[in-house]
């Protein structure tokens, strides 16, 4: 899905006292206090059409501030008179108004309510010989802050944002500069943290929200009374660093207005005289256009929500998902230094949704970011089609070259330098991994060529997510993407948070004061089933699940704890008849299993966080076999109490007593389920497995290579770089002999030079040899793979391919290197590789043309006669 605003075609009769004074739930009502009478709280829940009262505060008194508690089902309320102070909440549930307490006080001037570790916090100021700011918690006496005499001064404090367990907020007398402070609940220690600087003024109270990007950055907007104007100020917390950014007349979202959560992660803000809408970036402060709604709108914005916004007139617009709407929709992406570029089309029915400079997300069916993109080209068609071009944020990567003298930091810190001080919208990740080969190197580069050179230094990956996140990793430190593991139930199509009966394999549950539920994932596992523990004794969780009774049979299943220290018992048994006829636990790092006494043996050693792979055999002699990891480990032995009518339940009992966690997934029933065959999930990535549509495709750009350019596909035998002063190393060293022992049967095969003048010494030049023969001189394998119906693979994952009848491929980890990719229909075309250096992506001496040609093994429509052999022809790259 895409979102962009649509006009409702409501005019509210409504209109918000201000922005933080106007929040909807994510469902379907918006709440406010009304403009024209800000004693009244009020409700739509047909988005504006129509307003009902939820309470009127007394005479005298304003309502100041809100704070959404949605995960209680309240929406706080703060109002004074300039006396007391009085808030209350909304129930969610059913809107009803709740007053909870009256603060008395000496000319209290409230600011804010919050709610912060279970309890409610208000801050206001009291002039009473002097100025002080408080925090009060609920009915207790009030941390305080004295901060000046008042003669002949006024002053003015904003509403709070809360990181972790501090508060922010801004503080401004009328003679001195804006000050940002912080305060620590519990210590009544308050701190001047920034002096914003000379001119600072507060802007008025419906631009005065400070954002927070949930990571590092907070956000808020001053006027510089120099020259009148209004700018986008950032305060880094980490590094106590206060920025003064460009020019932005906006209003900002209260970071508590924000879900946080897809589609609505970060808080948007508006043009106070421009229809612009706006949207915090991510960990690098600063805002990007979002949309530019001028052709749809005939006012200015007055305020916006997470889903909602209204004009000044009181147009209400919606933030919609209009995917459908956009034809043809693909985009191009790969791992450094492929840039990610895409296009579509629109009816000119929609043409004014999207304009140059706009930007806009799209997520998967699994509600995942895909792209973050910038709109930079529009044009028109024949047909009056509306064409975009867009290219991701992330590609900054290739726009900027790097000026700096050369110093002998290793590739780590390189790499960080460079995303600290050369991107404006991508950062850094604790993924960012390199090991501590030490470099001279002068930057006068593009940074994707630094990235590159890093690549082949160290055989990194580099990839960047699309909300701007740098990842770089060494090959051997890759894991595999979590993915579907087939099985007759392996829980695609449950909800994550599904819990207990609701759970379609689970037909009956105790679970006293544990629980069991579906989770994301867990250890490469999409979608697992988790039984969490009681820590109360004798109170053992377990769930069943019954199946087609039956004296002979085989299931298979994935199994693994948090602590294999604890019982965690997995049995298949006949109900009413005693011992659970086939058993295996988890017990004191060991898997055992239960023989016909009754006695537990050991079956093998096990570790915690790992899953295991189990087919138990039953059969009806009241034999069984147990494999573990598909090695058979118990054969032929007798069950744990014979069989009468045959076995008919699945049960799994956790019982350490502690909070321990224990795990189910890809559930297998060959005896009942046709369209699953025994083995069918060992591996999560296989052709055809019923998850997906997955077929080999021709890979773009790869053409018959020209005849004995690399002399067949056996891979080269030396590599050169050339550096400073026109120095040359080659690897593997040239024997007297003038040949190594292999150039003496097949002949000297060279990689094509690679030339760095930059490069200061021969340490890093000898790396980049002996690297880029390791590299070219291996078979590479590449697979094309068109994978249908299994969302956003992002390039640097690595996936699994099952040997099949058709295809004979080693079953090794396969990196993702580049796609192309149809959101709509759910459709990418990839092509994956088992050596981590993509030829088509080669450079050399900073030239930004692809220039290296190297044979490769590939399997493709065009050559299937060659693939049972792996002897297809070789093809330029």
């Amino acid at each position: 899905h895409s979102r962009r605003y649509k006009d409702l075609g409501i005019v509210s009769t409504k209109i918000p006292q201000s922005t933080f004074l106007f929040w909807d739930d994510n469902s379907s009502k918006i709440y406010m206090v009304d403009a024209n009478n800000n004693r009244i709280l009020t409700m739509s829940d047909d988005k504006g059409s129509s307003w009902s009262t939820l309470d009127t505060v007394p005479a005298g008194f304003i309502i100041i501030a809100f704070y959404p508690d949605p995960a209680n089902d309240r929406l706080y309320y703060a109002y004074y008179d300039n006396n007391d102070y009085k808030y209350g909440y909304i129930d969610l549930t059913d809107d009803s108004a709740n007053p909870v307490a009256t603060i008395a006080g000496n000319t209290i001037i409230g600011k804010d309510i919050l709610f912060y570790s279970g309890a409610v916090h208000i801050s206001f100021t009291v002039e009473n010989g002097n100025v002080r700011v408080a925090y009060l918690t609920g009915l207790g006496p009030a941390d305080l802050q004295d901060m000046g005499d008042p003669t002949a001064r006024t002053y003015d404090s904003t509403q709070t944002v809360i990181v972790g367990t501090t508060f922010y907020f801004l503080w401004k007398w009328s003679n001195e500069n804006v000050e940002l402070w912080k305060y620590t609940p519990g210590t009544g220690a308050f701190v001047e943290m920034e002096d914003c600087g000379a001119n600072t003024e507060l802007p008025s109270k419906n631009q005065q929200a400070i954002t927070y990007d949930g990571s590092n950055i907070l956000s808020f907007i001053l006027q510089d009374t120099g020259d009148s104007k209004y700018y986008l100020y950032t305060y880094a917390i980490g590094s106590d660093t206060l920025t003064k950014g460009a020019e932005y007349n906006i209003a900002l979202m209260l970071d508590r207005n924000n879900a946080g959560t897809a589609p609505n992660e970060l808080e948007k803000g508006f043009g106070i005289t421009n229809e612009i809408v706006y949207e915090i970036k991510p960990r690098r402060g600063g805002v990007i256009q979002l949309q530019d709604i001028s052709k749809i709108a005939d006012a200015n914005i007055t305020a916006i929500t997470d889903n909602f916004l209204m004009l000044t007139n009181g147009k209400m617009f919606e933030w919609t998902n209009v995917a459908i709407r956009m034809d043809s929709l693909f985009y191009d992406g790969g791992i450094v230094p492929i840039p990610k570029l895409g296009s579509f089309h629109v009816s000119s029915i929609y043409k004014d949704d999207w304009n140059v400079e706009d930007s806009f997300k799209y997520y998967d069916d699994n509600n995942v970011l895909e792209i973050w993109a910038k709109i930079t080209k529009r044009y028109i068609d024949l047909l009056d089609k509306y064409h975009y071009d867009f290219d991701f944020y992330s590609n900054e990567m290739y726009r900027p070259t790097y000026e700096k003298t050369y110093t002998t930091d290793d590739t780590d810190a390189k790499q960080k330098d460079i995303i600290d001080n050369a991107f404006d919208f991508c950062y850094r990740s604790s993924s960012v991994v390199a090991t501590t080969i030490t470099y001279s190197y002068t930057y006068a580069r593009r940074t994707s060529y630094l990235f590159d050179l890093a690549r082949f230094l160290e055989r990194q990956v580099g990839s960047i997510a699309p909300d701007g996140k740098v990842i770089t990793e060494a090959y051997n430190g890759l894991t595999k993407a979590a993915q579907f593991y087939p099985g007759t139930y392996n829980f695609k199509d449950e909800a994550v948070g599904t819990e207990g009966t609701s759970i379609g394999f689970v037909d009956s549950a105790t679970l006293f004061d544990g629980g069991v539920e579906i989770i994301s994932d867990w250890q490469g596992h999409k979608k697992v089933l988790r039984l969490t523990d009681d820590v109360t004794g004798g109170e053992d969780p377990k769930f069943t699940h019954n199946i087609t009774q039956a004296t002979s049979g085989t299931r298979e299943f994935w199994i693994g704890s948090n602590d294999v220290t604890t019982i965690t018992r997995y049995s298949l048994l006949e109900s009413g008849v005693g011992g659970n006829q086939v058993s295996i636990r988890f017990n004191a790092d060991n898997l055992e299993y239960q023989d016909s006494a009754g006695v537990w043996q050991t079956i093998t050693g096990v570790v915690d966080d790992t899953f295991y792979h189990i087919k138990v055999v039953w059969r009806a002699d009241n034999t069984m076999d147990i494999y573990v990891n598909a090695t058979k480990e118990v054969d032929n032995v007798g069950i744990r109490g014979n069989m009468t009518s045959g076995i008919d339940k699945f049960e799994m009992q956790i019982s350490g007593d502690t909070t321990d966690l224990s795990y189910l997934d890809a559930y297998g029933d060959p005896d009942n389920d046709a369209s699953y065959n025994v083995g069918d999930n060992v591996v999560a990535w296989s052709l055809n497995d019923g998850n997906q549509t997955v077929g080999l495709i021709d890979i773009p750009r790869l053409a018959l290579d020209r005849g004995g350019y690399f002399k067949g596909s056996l891979g080269v035998t030396r590599a050169t770089v050339r550096y400073k002063n026109n120095v040359t190393t080659t690897k593997p060293t040239i024997p007297a002999s003038g040949k190594t022992a292999t150039e003496l049967l097949t002949g000297i095969i060279p990689l094509k030079e690679f030339r760095d003048s930059k490069l200061e010494t021969s340490t890093e030049a000898d790396q980049l040899a002996t690297n880029l023969f390791d590299i070219f001189s291996s078979t590479i394998q590449f697979i094309g793979l068109r994978v249908e119906g299994e969302g956003f693979l992002p390039e640097g994952k690595t996936v699994q391919i099952e040997n099949t009848g058709q295809i004979l491929i080693p079953q090794t980890n396969f990196l993702i290197l580049r796609y192309r990719r149809w959101p709509l229909q759910d459709v990418t075309n990839m092509v994956v590789s088992d050596n981590i250096i993509f030829p088509f992506e080669f450079t050399s001496f900073g030239d930004t043309t692809r220039l290296q040609v190297h044979g490769a093994n590939l399997q493709s429509f065009a050559n299937q006669n060659d693939i049972a052999t792996l002897n297809s022809p070789i093809y330029q790259i």
